[in-house]
């Protein structure tokens, strides 16, 4: 779509650039939702991509998304990170290494795949936008939330802060991004890229838009879930002990408010919390089977 009220598209080629940022300007990345619908009040597009942030980077302690790595990339490298480390699609210190396979890959496949969108868009879309479109069914909300992912933003003064992706995203279509703040990168523990993880959605159609979402993590003796799709912004339970099922329905009636729950054309709001409770339940059974 044509953005008829913007008049500047300005390459940002280093962090001092941000403070070029003013009222009626727009991050721009992948640009496949910023481009799909009229922009009001929208004059300059600062263009995120010409900062040339690594797309994957590995750390001793962390796999480290940056906000501009697409969500066929992350895919790609989530499934099998060998290939892309030889050809250098992922940066990391040589003596980095993490105990086990990966189970980050699949996890991450299911979650793009509930986007039902075309391979065009996997190529474009952004991990950052994807999350700070703060979509209800966001697909990386869903999955960064669950993984106890850490969130580094930048301010246009040059000062830096770091959140947690269900306190980035506070409602349908808000979050906590103070004026000019931008996602730097995303940074998911080392621990939770090997930990056992069940993805459960529901949808009123085979391919339709999730109506319910549920992640879970298993952890030492615990297990964490994140529910998305049928609240208005992302829920994270965490146990000490993995739960039993009516434990996890009471700890789910008790973090999630009456008015948090949604209700629209992708499923009416009682249906959406059943299968929330259902999905949850499943979720920690198959987590638990792999104790």
């Amino acid at each position: 779509m044509d953005l008829v009220d913007v008049d500047a598209w300005i390459p940002l080629t280093d962090a001092s650039a941000l403070a070029r940022w003013r009222p009626g300007d727009a991050y721009v990345a992948g640009g496949t939702s910023l481009f799909s619908e009229p922009q009001p009040g929208v004059r300059r597009l600062l263009d995120l991509t010409a900062l040339d942030w690594p797309p994957l980077v590995l750390h001793d302690d962390a796999l480290e998304i940056g906000a501009t790595c697409t969500l066929g990339t992350l895919a790609a490298a989530a499934g099998d990170p060998a290939p892309l480390l030889r050809l250098g699609g992922i940066r990391a210190r040589p003596a980095v290494t993490f105990p086990g396979p990966w189970t980050f890959g699949p996890l991450v496949r299911c979650a793009v795949d509930a986007l039902v969108a075309s391979f065009k868009v996997w190529h474009d879309a952004t991990v950052g936008g994807n999350v700070c479109l703060a979509l209800p069914a966001g697909a990386m909300t869903s999955v960064l939330s669950a993984l106890g992912t850490t969130v580094l933003l930048w301010s246009p003064d040059g000062t830096t802060r770091t959140t947690s992706v269900d306190a980035l995203v506070t409602g349908v279509g808000t979050t906590s991004l103070a004026p000019g703040e931008v996602v730097r990168a995303f940074h998911v523990p080392a621990g939770a890229l090997v930990a056992p993880t069940a993805f459960l959605r529901a949808s009123l159609s085979a391919r339709g838009r999730s109506a319910a979402v549920v992640v879970a993590r298993r952890t030492d003796d615990g297990a964490v879930v994140s529910v998305t799709g049928a609240t208005a912004r992302p829920y994270v339970l965490a146990f000490d002990l993995a739960p039993t099922r009516a434990g996890w329905h009471e700890a789910l009636e008790q973090a999630i408010p009456e008015d948090a729950w949604l209700g629209d054309v992708h499923g009416a709001t009682d249906w959406r919390r059943q299968q929330t409770h259902a999905l949850g339940a499943e979720a920690l059974r198959t987590i638990e089977a792999l104790r």
